[in-house]
């Protein structure tokens, strides 16, 4: 189907290795790995992300039911809002003073297809609540992540002030523009190249304030950034701060988040502070460089199959994953291993069950080495 695609080796092998990453790295920050399900409630992201958005006006994949009315439910579009439904629905914050909440899933729009962007795709995510501080080690946690895949970024970042600071703002656009109410100015300068004379916006005292410092953190802890007047994010939630990780390579964003401090209160909660990010994993992959390196051993079973499954299951307790080629002689299967990848293929014939014995050999260097049945086994 178009805007989707099967993710096959050596793709699956890349979002195996960035999910990896991602988890060794949330985990560094603290965070607890949290899995929502894909459907939810339509009300809930018309309720957050605004009746206005291209999410919800556009891009929602939704299923209607007729029960004597109409029940609405949508795939997924992003993660937080499921996430902030779940810290209210389990009424986390009340065993809690905050949380740090991490997930790698799937999610769905339905916009137009294009490089780095489909209709399933996957986030990595992370939603820090409940804390008022944590503005600088998000943002230093996000550049940490995106870097270990060696990608040259910037990081762009604003303060987009309080709803009714955007509200003012908008107002002023809409007459630059010469724009009717029925128009987010905001969408217009989201995709805006040209900000020639535009206005930037006037924000509170407050959160200009804070804006200031954590540049100046920034700067102390030697983080480089630019500040963009004109970023903005497509979804109402947002408030004060917001970021971005482009690629420099290509100026796609890999990564953007901000704060949303209102969301709780959107879903019938209390107000809570909150902050957060989501990466995006398809435009990781494909601006990173990887090489899947073949871990899997290769045995080469050939004439006695029961001492074939015993080699075999000796590799595996040793901890060690590989597969057997079957029903194959020996040039053809180190062929096929060479040709897979394998660095090590294990041969054990008719001469080898009798000794108890295998034979180790690696394809990178062509050394080999015997090895007995009963004696320990580590390829290191």
């Amino acid at each position: 189907m178009r805007g989707f695609k099967d993710n096959i080796p050596p793709i699956s092998y890349a979002i195996e290795y960035v999910q990896k990453v991602f988890q060794e790295h949330s985990k560094l920050f603290g965070c607890d790995f949290v899995d929502m399900p894909v459907v939810e409630e339509s009300d809930l992201y018309f309720r957050t992300s605004g009746d206005a958005s291209d999410v919800c006006n556009k891009e929602l994949f939704e299923v209607r039911k007729w029960q004597g009315e109409f029940e609405s439910w949508v795939l997924r579009p992003e993660g937080t809002a499921s996430c902030m439904r779940a810290v209210k629905e389990h009424s986390l914050l009340q065993h809690y003073r905050f949380l740090r909440l991490a997930y790698f899933a799937p999610m769905f729009r339905y916009n137009r297809p294009q490089k780095g962007r489909y209709r399933q795709f996957l986030h990595a995510g992370w939603e820090f609540i409940g804390q008022e501080v944590g503005d600088l080690e998000v943002i230093i946690g996000a550049v940490e992540f995106i870097k270990k895949f060696n990608i040259d970024i910037t990081l762009e970042i604003n303060s987009i002030g309080t709803a009714n600071d955007r509200t003012q703002y908008r107002k002023q656009l809409r007459e630059f523009f010469n724009l009717d109410d029925q128009t987010d100015p905001l969408k217009i300068l989201d995709k805006s190249e040209d900000f020639s004379n535009i206005p930037h916006m006037e924000i509170n005292k407050g959160d200009a304030d804070n804006f200031n410092r954590l540049k100046e953190l920034l700067q102390e802890n030697e983080i480089q950034f630019v500040h963009n007047p004109y970023l903005v994010r497509g979804l109402d939630y947002y408030n004060a701060l917001v970021f971005e990780l482009k690629a420099k390579s290509t100026n796609q964003t890999i990564l953007a988040g901000g704060r949303y401090d209102g969301l709780m209160e959107q879903i019938g909660g209390s107000k809570v502070c909150a902050i957060g990010f989501a990466a995006g994993v398809d435009r990781i992959i494909e601006h990173m460089e990887y090489n899947h390196v073949n871990e899997k051993i290769a045995i080469i079973g050939l004439d006695n199959e029961q001492y074939t499954l015993q080699v075999a299951k000796k590799l595996r307790t040793s901890g060690h994953s590989c597969v057997v080629f079957w029903n194959l002689d020996l040039k053809k299967a180190l062929s096929e291993a060479n040709k897979q990848k394998y660095k090590y293929v294990v041969i054990c014939g008719e001469k080898e069950a009798k000794e108890q014995t295998f034979i180790v050999k690696n394809l990178e260097d062509r050394t080999e080495f015997l090895a007995s049945l009963d004696a320990p086994f580590d390829l290191c």
